[in-house]
């Protein structure tokens, strides 16, 4: 048999943030982008063992960290990372269009028409065509 903790019960997740309880009384926490994290252990008071609490208490305790402010780091963590996302995507057409004039003003007033940035240009908008 192996040292490794198990998972207890399926994982609980409120707004983005997912929560997992291991055999061992480790309770896990993280998001989507988020690599996961301890937020803390479960053992019976006074002595060292692991305490599993009943299925639905524990999704209970889950909400009450979210709602206590627990998890406040991981999900403000998470908001910047997609909002990051959400303005690339915003960005990516006004981008591509940009690219793709100012790649066609390089080849314009350049005879040789290469070099390495024109074709790592090249390459990206082949890639955001599809090609």
């Amino acid at each position: 048999m192996s040292d490794q903790p198990s998972r207890v019960y399926p994982e609980y997740h409120k707004e983005g943030v997912r929560f997992q309880l291991y055999s061992d009384g480790t309770v896990m926490v993280w998001t989507k982008d988020l690599e996961p994290r301890e937020l803390g252990k479960l053992s019976v008071s006074g002595e060292d063992r692991p305490w599993i609490p009943k299925h639905k208490n524990f999704n209970s305790l889950c909400r009450q960290w979210f709602r206590e402010g627990d998890v406040d780091d991981l999900v403000s963590e998470q908001r910047r990372i997609s909002d990051a996302r959400g303005m690339k995507r915003k960005a990516g057409e006004d981008l591509y269009e940009a690219l793709n004039d100012l790649l066609a003003a390089v080849e314009r007033s350049v005879c040789e028409g290469s070099g390495p940035a024109q074709d790592k240009a090249r390459a990206a908008l082949a890639k955001a065509r599809g090609e």
